[in-house]
């Protein structure tokens, strides 16, 4: 698809925010506005290792860009720690929510635009990107104008589902045995992202309401984030995907603690030049 097609498709899938069926299943939906607080408690609660890692990030007196925002839980933990921040986002329904939910002063700044489009007067002491990047229709490039917009000084993180996941390789396991080999290649046979074909991986991963999936979605290698040799990359696996059968007897923080960073499905880079 073309960078148009996709960001067309991306505006409209997302513009109902990501996590909408969580605040609903929840059974918060009927006043989201009046809940918020109650799904934020949440969602950190089932994201535990997010907190832990905005932490590794020095926010405060901070110039911040968050890249996708979702529901905004993010949003509203930057907009309080934060010095200025700025949420792009491609999908106008997304921002029309979170700006809801945040006091409007000139401290917190939406702009609804493709990443790719975005062009600041400034760059940014640190960049959120957690979910999104790899929806944009081209992973690489999305993470390159990431690196671009940083300040020397400044710190990233970014989240991106890891392609040699359990569901991935349970599902096609010839395929990403395939993909796994390709990043051991070189040259023009090298590859370090993949995109989805499979629309029930890519519904399994995000889906709205409906049932339907992302427009988009690309998995990536580790060493996608070995290419930018100004860059140095703190690698994590976290998350966990629910397995049926075992979670009848074990709790998903069980998975998490002792699971996820070995078999994980979202890989976290915090990025900072080197010196």
């Amino acid at each position: 698809m073309s960078d148009y097609v996709v960001d067309q498709a991306n505006a409209n899938f997302w513009s109902e925010p990501c996590g909408t069926n969580a605040l609903i299943n929840l059974g918060l939906g009927d006043n989201p506005f009046d809940n918020i607080a109650e799904f934020d408690d949440w969602y950190f609660q089932f994201y535990p290792y997010l907190l832990q890692l905005l932490s590794e990030i020095d926010l405060k007196n901070s110039n911040v860009l968050e890249i996708g925002i979702g529901m905004g839980s993010v949003t509203r933990l930057l907009s309080k720690k934060a010095k200025k921040l700025t949420c792009i986002d491609i999908a106008p329904g997304a921002i029309d929510f979170v700006s809801k939910t945040i006091p409007l002063n000139e401290k917190v700044n939406f702009v609804c635009k493709s990443i790719f489009d975005y062009k600041p007067e400034n760059n940014f002491d640190v960049i959120i990107a957690i979910g999104s990047l790899h929806h944009t229709g081209d992973l690489p490039r999305s993470i390159e104008k990431v690196e671009s917009l940083l300040e020397k000084s400044g710190s990233t993180l970014l989240m991106v589902y890891y392609a040699f996941q359990p569901r991935r390789i349970v599902k096609h396991p010839f395929r990403t045995l395939k993909e796994f080999c390709q990043t051991l290649l070189k040259g023009k046979y090298k590859k370090l992202h993949f995109n989805e074909v499979d629309v029930k991986i890519r519904g399994k991963a995000d889906s709205n309401q409906h049932g339907n999936p992302a427009p988009h979605t690309d998995f990536s290698s580790r060493k996608l984030f070995s290419q930018n040799k100004d860059i140095s990359y703190k690698i994590s696996l976290n998350n966990f995907h629910r397995v049926p059968i075992f979670s009848r007897f074990l709790s998903r923080n069980f998975f998490l603690r002792y699971f996820s960073k070995y078999f994980g499905c979202d890989i976290y880079a915090i990025g900072k030049y080197r010196k």
